[in-house]
């Protein structure tokens, strides 16, 4: 499985191989924001993080309105997707 992630700087590709997808088969199918810890590689410009584990970081969501209020969350998903956020009016 591939999952891209990108920030400011730029772009990689997160490669989850099936037996580590097995292993963590949640974390990768519901988590709204998770944390990974694998291998970076890096050729020809592009970079690939080789999954080791995956966690499930959704609680930390919980936490994000009280810290900066120029954001909310507004509710959760039905089922696995981003969360719903809307900005101040």
């Amino acid at each position: 499985m591939f999952i891209t992630l990108h920030d400011e700087t730029d772009i990689a590709n997160l490669i989850v191989w099936l037996s580590v997808f097995d292993r963590l088969r949640r974390a990768v199918r519901v988590s709204q924001i998770m944390t990974c810890r694998g291998r970076v590689q890096r050729s020809s410009g592009i970079i690939h993080v080789i999954a080791e584990h995956l966690t499930d970081e959704t609680e930390l969501l919980n936490s994000v309105g009280g810290q900066n209020e120029a954001f909310t969350l507004t509710g959760r998903p039905r089922r696995p997707g981003p969360p719903l956020w809307s900005a101040p009016a």
